[in-house]
């Protein structure tokens, strides 16, 4: 029952996404955008802002992750999931760039205005077709704007 939005910048990511939501019946909205440049707190305020495996470099990363914060009712969440640095070594996807992998206290600077509920680095399995297979280094994230 909830109204999505989805913002990628891939119109292949979109055309998979979109025939996997009809494949289930459900629909949603899928906008073709930098994200740098999408007006996050303008098109809300929002609820949720899910952030999965959403790396960005390090000049626009905080700028991206404050304007997601800026952007939630108060009570709303941020969840994210995303490789963290440790992920250099395995061979299961994400960036090469140490810079766009996020440890733990960077999330915690960059999303400093919210309350973090849950934190956690962890070692998982990931099986999400070609090229994301195999064990893989993650933090997740689920955080509140209180005020």
């Amino acid at each position: 029952g909830w109204q999505v939005t989805a913002v990628d910048f891939s119109e292949m990511a979109r055309d998979k996404a979109l025939a996997l939501a009809a494949n289930a019946g459900v629909q949603f909205r899928y906008e073709i955008a930098d994200i740098a440049r999408y007006n996050i707190v303008g098109k809300g305020p929002w609820d949720v802002i899910a952030l999965v495996y959403a790396h960005f470099p390090q000049a626009i990363r905080q700028t991206i992750h404050r304007k997601c914060a800026a952007g939630l009712y108060r009570g709303g969440k941020i969840i994210l999931e995303a490789f963290n640095r440790r992920q250099l070594n395995r061979l299961s996807g994400g960036p090469k760039d140490p810079d766009m992998l996020y440890p733990k206290v960077l999330l915690e600077d960059d999303f400093e205005a919210l309350e973090v509920l849950e934190m956690a680095e962890s070692t998982i399995y990931l099986h999400e077709g070609e090229g994301h297979v195999g064990l893989a280094e993650v933090v997740r994230m689920y955080a509140e704007k209180k005020n």
